[in-house]
């Protein structure tokens, strides 16, 4: 029940707090192409992380470079290629509604990011919220509930397997090649 009352209380302030952000119109031709900084918020889910890593070896092999978000006790599942470029945050970064402390925030504001990619493909506040209010041009995630909130583009996902989702993500990633 409790649970339950602060997940209504994140969604009330996340809304308030987005509710007059406005996305700039811009053009995606080409974004990926033009884009070299990548924050890639790995997925919460066990399955999901394992396929995700498909679409950093993608980023790598473009010559981007990707700083991956997760939980401190995930980065040993991380390859050890992609371990340096790992953003790890602990449960001390994440405050009484679930939602991101506004250390985490300012250290990632502070980073400079040109594109999000948001690899949750289930309904996670913490990782959509933090989309939103790191300071990038190009935000691309999951289509989800309330998701146009969160990402300037967004990829439907129909798929139950993991894995061809991020084939999925992929292919779209690649239409913004150019």
């Amino acid at each position: 029940m409790l649970d339950l009352i602060k997940d209504k209380i994140a969604h009330t302030v996340v809304d308030w707090k987005l509710k007059d952000k406005q996305n700039k119109d811009q053009t995606f031709t080409e974004f990926f192409k033009r884009a070299f900084k990548f924050l890639v918020l790995m997925p919460q889910n066990d399955a999901d992380f394992a396929h995700s890593m498909q679409v950093l070896y993608f980023l790598e092999d473009n010559k981007k470079h990707a700083s991956a978000l997760t939980y401190d006790f995930r980065v040993s599942l991380m390859p050890l290629r992609f371990r340096n470029r790992v953003i790890e945050h602990t449960l001390a970064d994440v405050n009484v509604i679930k939602l991101p402390s506004t250390k985490i925030i300012s250290k990632l504001n502070g980073m400079m990011f040109q594109v999000v990619l948001d690899l949750n493909r289930d309904v996670n506040l913490f990782y959509s919220y933090i989309s939103s209010v790191v300071e990038v041009p190009i935000r691309v995630g999951f289509a989800k509930p309330n998701s146009d909130l969160y990402y300037n583009v967004q990829i439907k996902d129909k798929e139950s397997e993991a894995e061809i989702s991020y084939k999925n993500f992929l292919e779209c990633l690649k239409i913004f090649q150019g």
